[in-house]
């Protein structure tokens, strides 16, 4: 699934968590955290710069998203987050579903 540009630097972001979240899953998965674990986080490291790049244009977009929008960026992060964890992972969903739900109802609350 592909974001639309307008929402590509929140796009940055979300990768940049997505991958770090996916690579540390992966390493913890037999629960130790070693020094063969270091090539899951090649990844992430390849996604922070486009993520700091476009921090602030990130941020600014996350508050513009209307409600399309936002369900767009749940799917996509459901679609690409995925940890060995499940309860974990499930707990990190709902979680970010409750911030762009927070979004929401800021935006409609502020005006």
């Amino acid at each position: 699934m592909e974001l639309p540009v307008r929402l590509k630097q929140l796009g940055d972001i979300l990768d940049l968590g997505i991958s770090l979240g996916n690579a540390f899953g992966e390493s913890m998965e037999d629960g130790v955290l070693s020094y063969s674990d270091a090539f899951n986080f090649a990844t992430p490291l390849m996604k922070i710069a486009p993520a700091i790049d476009g921090g602030l244009d990130g941020l600014q977009e996350a508050w513009d998203a209307d409600e399309a929008d936002r369900e767009l960026l749940k799917a996509y992060f459901k679609e690409k987050f995925d940890l060995p964890q499940d309860d974990i992972e499930q707990r990190i969903e709902e979680a970010l579903v409750f911030v762009f739900s927070l979004i929401g109802y800021l935006k409609t609350w502020m005006g």
